[in-house]
């Protein structure tokens, strides 16, 4: 079911089933309960994190601004693994999410 969830998202698009599974098995379940800061705006990228169940809030800016609402089957994190530039938002879980 992980390797289902990471071909849905758009990064992965080009990756061969075999290199999927090889993600996948590198992945690890976090829980991060409500409230939660699972990353912060400016520090660097060194994760990829696909929503398996729940929900966060990203925001940006000070004060922060929520722009956008991720859930399960969603991803984040992205960007900065793939520019090398900073976390260009911070994200917390809005309600306890296996992440």
């Amino acid at each position: 079911i992980l390797t289902q969830m990471i071909a849905k998202c758009s990064v992965f698009a080009k990756v061969t089933p075999r290199t999927l599974t090889r993600i996948a098995d590198e992945m690890t379940i976090e829980m991060f309960p409500a409230g939660t800061r699972i990353i912060k705006e400016n520090d660097p990228g060194d994760r990829f994190f696909l929503i398996r169940k729940g929900s966060v809030a990203v925001r940006r800016g000070q004060p922060e601004v929520e722009v956008a609402t991720l859930r399960t089957g969603d991803f984040f994190g992205e960007a900065a693994l793939i520019t090398g530039q900073p976390r260009n938002a911070s994200v917390y879980a809005l309600e306890d999410s296996l992440i």
